[in-house]
C-alpha cells in the first residue's frame, strides 16, 4: 500500500495573501501617480508665476519708459523782461533744457500762483520761446514759476 500513495497528486492549498510580486506593482504605480500629480502641479505653479512675472515686467516697462519721457522733457525760465508802466507788461524766455519736445499742454506758467497762458503750441529741444503776460504788473517783486513734466523752474522777478 506505500506504493499506492506514492503516485498520489496531493493538491496542495493555494498561499493567501499578496505576492511580493503584486506589492512591488502596486508601489510603482503610486509612485508613478506621484510623479504626474508633482508634474502636473509644478506645470500650473510655473504657468502662474511667468504669467505673473510678465505682468509686472509690463507694469514696469511702461511706468520706466513714462517717467524717461517726463525726464527728458525740462524747462528753465532764461529771461524776464518787466515793464511796470501803463499796460503792464511781463514777458517771459522759456527754454527747453531737455531732449524731447514740450507741447504746450505739458507746459504751465505762474505768477505769484497766478495762470500764465502758454501762447505757442510747442517747444522744441534746445529752442526758446516767449510768452507775455498783459495785466496788472506794478512795481515790485514777483514769483515766477515755470513747471514742464520733469519739474518746476523758479525764478523772483523785480519790476520796477
Amino acid at each position: 500500500m506505500p506504493e499506492e500513495n506514492e503516485n498520489k497528486i496531493v493538491a496542495e492549498k493555494p498561499k493567501s495573501g499578496i505576492s511580493a510580486v503584486k506589492i512591488i506593482l502596486i508601489i510603482i504605480a503610486v509612485i508613478l501617480i506621484l510623479f504626474v500629480g508633482m508634474f502636473i502641479y509644478m506645470s500650473i505653479a510655473y504657468s502662474y508665476a511667468v504669467s505673473a512675472f510678465t505682468e509686472k515686467s509690463k507694469v514696469a516697462e511702461e511706468t520706466i519708459n513714462s517717467v524717461t519721457s517726463n525726464l527728458q522733457k525740462q524747462a528753465a525760465i532764461e529771461g524776464v523782461k518787466c515793464d511796470s508802466g501803463e499796460l503792464g507788461t511781463l514777458t517771459i524766455a522759456i527754454r527747453n533744457i531737455g531732449t524731447s519736445t514740450i507741447d504746450a499742454s505739458e507746459l504751465e506758467a505762474f505768477l505769484d500762483n497766478v495762470k500764465i497762458p502758454v501762447e505757442f503750441s510747442s517747444l522744441s529741444p534746445g529752442s526758446a520761446k516767449s510768452i507775455s503776460f498783459s495785466g496788472s504788473i506794478k512795481p515790485g517783486n514777483y514769483t515766477l514759476t515755470v513747471a514742464s513734466p520733469a519739474g518746476e523752474d523758479f525764478k523772483t522777478v523785480s519790476c520796477v
